[in-house]
């Protein structure tokens, strides 16, 4: 789907983005699992229905002044209601990867970023740490007559998993909305072979790649 929210499987609320990115559910990659030969290695780890896949042309995440420089982001958000919550601690848990299964599909994807949240959708207070999204990739573009798969030193092996603590004034609120969104030029720049380093590059609007980003969760958690 696209321009649309997507409501949450448990609870109330629900997510959408307003990087223009198309959403739909895909498998759960996870490369932390071994595999035999080469059709498993699709499937490592997959769980069907099990992430929330964000599709879009890489510059469509940054927004750009009249000279080409960065200036602001789009983000992915999730809206839920706190009425029924009282005291306690609150947090917003989300796990992320990028990228698909090739070392040349992990390239100018936006590799920081920040949670914000917001009791009117409009204004965001942002959070101070920042989190990185790494790309996750299972073969690759050299491989041997056995097929042996050298993924790259720097790569996830799966989701990354954060949890941020949010103010606790939150609770008992109708309306809240988290955004996570990148906060900085920075974009991968990933090399072929699978043990040289990797390093960043700068974010541009001619950035012709297809970034694809999921997220295994994206919960907004209390605890008493």
């Amino acid at each position: 789907m696209k321009d649309d929210r997507v409501k949450a499987e448990t609870g109330t609320g629900f997510v959408w983005t307003d990087s223009g990115a198309y959403i739909s559910l895909d498998e759960e990659y996870d490369a932390r699992h071994s595999f035999d030969g080469w059709k498993p290695a699709r499937m490592m780890g997959a769980r069907s229905n099990a992430a929330l896949r964000f599709d879009v042309k890489a510059p469509k995440w940054f927004r750009f002044d009249a000279s080409g420089k960065v200036e602001g982001y789009n983000g992915i958000y999730l809206e839920t209601s706190t009425k029924d919550v009282r005291g306690g601690r609150l947090y917003f848990d989300f796990s992320f990867v990028a990228s698909r299964d090739h070392t040349k599909q992990a390239c100018d994807i936006p590799v920081d970023w920040k949670v914000a949240y917001s009791e009117d959708g409009v204004n965001f207070t942002e959070l101070p740490h920042v989190y990185q999204l790494r790309p996750i990739v299972t073969t690759n573009i050299q491989h041997g007559k056995k097929r042996n798969v050298k993924m790259h030193a720097e790569m996830s092996m799966g989701f990354s998993e954060y949890s941020a603590e949010l103010p606790s004034g939150l609770c008992g609120r109708e309306k809240i909305v988290i955004r996570i969104a990148p906060c900085s030029d920075r974009t991968t720049v990933m090399p072929e072979k699978w043990n040289e380093p990797s390093t960043t590059g700068t974010a541009s609007r001619n950035m012709t790649s297809d970034v694809i980003i999921r997220f295994g969760t994206l919960a907004v958690r209390y605890l008493k």
